[in-house]
């Protein structure tokens, strides 16, 4: 029974957090402006560290109203799951009977025009200043439920989804692989997955890529051996006058492999470059 309890535990928290993410990623892929409007708040909150830590995800309002967004548009669980009635009760004038199965139908609470402004659209910021939240007291916004049968899961489910949100748009910027725009299809299950996968490229943030000397010196080092276009200018060189318009090609491929200046200069050694001055734009020659 232990065993079940806890294979249940781990199987529905892992599909329901890794799908929040993905529809999260999803929907800020579709607005550039939040995508951005986040990444700035990640920037200024991680500054230069390696990851933002948990004690930190409270500083940042815009991150929770960009999670409570896209756990309104896209519950996991959009009809919960099933309760039953304990006993007979009342109900907008319905009469419902003690043991009688009830589904919650989440999704259309949440998308209910009387209740939200613009229900489809995703806007993160009508979260900004107002106490609304998912955590089972405001009826109109119940991704985990509510009540003594909510989701025991959701502490666990709020950290895994802010931080690890919280840490990629730090760290990476996100764009579409070869898409104009997304597919928004769901798949229909008890957890409702995109129906088809989102495909997209991530390179490390400008910040990131000033820490990285390493990735500097194997691309000079690629670059010293196979030079894309070797093309020159005008100049003049061992005090010979080369006039204005006079065509001159610079043979940078034997310069780069010259052996009084280079220590092996057919072999590929980044290392080179770790504790040398030599850089790739006008400077080194």
């Amino acid at each position: 029974m232990i065993k079940a309890i806890i294979l249940d535990i781990f199987s529905a928290g892992t599909d329901t957090t890794s799908t929040s993410l993905e529809w999260a990623i999803t929907e800020l892929l579709r607005n550039p402006r939040a995508m951005k409007k986040l990444q700035q708040e990640a920037r200024e909150i991680g500054q230069g560290r390696s990851l933002i830590p948990e004690n930190d995800l409270h500083k940042m309002p815009y991150l929770k109203a960009v999670i409570k967004e896209s756990l309104r548009l896209h519950a996991p669980a959009p009809l919960l799951v099933p309760h039953q009635s304990t006993k007979d009760v009342k109900l907008l004038g319905y009469d419902i009977a003690s043991g009688t199965q009830v589904m919650v139908n989440a999704w259309a609470i949440a998308r209910d025009p009387s209740v939200w402004e613009e229900p489809e659209e995703f806007r993160p910021e009508r979260f900004l200043n107002n106490t609304i939240d998912y955590k089972g007291l405001h009826f109109e916004l119940i991704p985990f439920g509510a009540g003594r049968r909510g989701c025991p899961g959701i502490s666990f489910a709020t950290i895994i989804n802010e931080f690890v949100l919280a840490n990629l748009v730090y760290k990476f910027d996100f764009a579409l692989w070869g898409e104009k725009a997304l597919d928004m299809t769901e798949s229909y299950g008890i957890t409702v997955h995109r129906k088809f996968p989102v495909l997209v490229t991530t390179t490390p943030s400008e910040d990131d890529l000033d820490k990285m000397p390493y990735l500097k010196v194997v691309l000079k080092e690629a670059l010293r051996l196979h030079i894309p276009a070797p093309r020159g200018k005008d100049v003049k060189l061992l005090r010979y006058d080369i006039a204005s318009g006079t065509q001159v090609m610079v043979n940078t491929w034997a310069i780069a492999r010259d052996p009084s200046i280079w220590d092996e200069p057919e072999e590929f050694r980044s290392e080179r470059f770790l504790n040398n001055p030599y850089r790739l734009y006008r400077i080194s020659f």
